[in-house]
């Protein structure tokens, strides 16, 4: 036969393990919502990063055409001396 101290005993435990469920619920859900942000941070770097590289090769192939002329430009100089 269970005595009442048992059952209050019991009854107290439970509490405990629900009120700590309840604390972990919590914890996990600001956990994921601290995620979901470092998520949306990741993409946006993401995004920024592509278009910079995008920029990059623009400028790339705007400059190759440049730098041979001043290495032929540099080559007359050196042929005049």
């Amino acid at each position: 036969m269970i005595t009442c101290c048992e059952k209050s005993e019991f009854l107290r435990r439970e509490r405990d393990v629900w009120m700590a469920l309840r604390e972990e619920k919590a914890a996990r859900e600001l956990a994921e919502e601290r995620l979901s942000k470092k998520y949306d941070e990741i993409a946006n770097l993401r995004r920024q990063c592509s278009k910079l590289e995008a920029e990059a090769l623009e400028a790339r192939v705007r400059v190759a055409p440049l730098e041979k002329k001043i290495d032929s430009l540099g080559d007359a100089l050196v042929r005049e001396a």
